[in-house]
């Protein structure tokens, strides 16, 4: 009886170990899933886990100044609010849009923040309600991914955002790896929808950033190319000798006795007969 209850025990403290609680599964992965129908002027944006739903968050505006991102808890109750700025760079850059965050009792609760980089840079600064930044999140055009990093330290990850589809209907994945993320973890979900909903505009603005130093590199490139060998090459496609020589024995030549004489030896020389 002894060893039986020894070998339970031992089962059990396996058993936590290889399987976390939904607390922590919760905390370390959340799946994102859109559905919106097109030209909607609302969205919603569910938050599971592998099994549950445990939140959603509603998006209504389209096309308009202000965005509302409204969170809910799995029991459908207001938590958060986030409204974006309605005037703001943000309504000519996507990119510079700025979130406020109010909790259910209307206190900010802090903000996400825009900011106007170089074309080829797209950041967001999160600040607390004492206007502290605390993360600052970073769009990687190649892998297609969000980075929240620490702001004091940008190997220090917060979370990530990656996915394969962000259409009208798709998926993303945030994957929250720091245990010590001093940013509130609402923040990042309001900001995953707003991610959601404009992830294709960012990644147009680094297509053609792409596609323009594509082209650019081309031209330096083919100039290159002909100051070098532009002149070889003129010279063997010329004709050998094709120099311009006048016609042989093509001199001009005055007439015989047309010489020019002064006026003075001309009045002097003899009358014919």
């Amino acid at each position: 009886m002894r060893f039986l209850m020894i070998f339970i025990s031992c089962l059990l403290i396996a058993q936590t170990f290889t399987n976390p609680t939904s607390i922590e599964e919760q905390k370390k992965s959340i799946q994102v899933f859109k559905h919106s129908p097109f030209l909607s002027y609302s969205a919603e944006f569910l938050l599971q886990n592998d099994t549950d739903c445990l939140e959603k968050i509603i998006r209504t505006g389209f096309m308009c100044p202000r965005y509302f991102y409204e969170l809910f808890d799995e029991e459908g109750d207001f938590i958060l609010r986030g409204i974006t700025r309605a005037f703001s760079w943000g309504l000519v850059f996507t990119r510079a849009t700025d979130i406020d965050i109010y909790d259910n009792q209307d206190n900010f609760i802090g903000m996400i923040e825009g900011k106007i980089l170089k074309m080829s840079r797209i950041q967001f600064n999160f600040y607390d309600a004492n206007n502290n930044l605390v993360a600052i999140a970073y769009i990687n055009y190649k892998t297609k991914d969000v980075t929240i990093t620490s702001p004091d330290n940008p190997d220090q990850i917060f979370a990530k955002f990656t996915g394969l589809s962000f259409e009208e209907n798709g998926s993303l994945n945030i994957d929250f790896i720091a245990e010590d993320c001093s940013i509130d973890d609402r923040l990042i979900k309001v900001f995953s929808a707003f991610i959601f909903d404009f992830y294709e505009n960012f990644m147009y603005s680094y297509e053609l950033i792409e596609e323009k130093s594509n082209v650019s590199n081309f031209f330096h490139l083919a100039t290159f190319i002909l100051e070098l060998f532009g002149p070889l090459i003129l010279d063997a496609l010329s004709p050998e000798n094709d120099y311009y020589l006048p016609p042989e024995n093509n001199y001009y030549l005055p007439p015989e006795n047309d010489y020019y004489l002064p006026p003075e030896e001309a009045y002097l020389q003899p009358e014919e007969d």
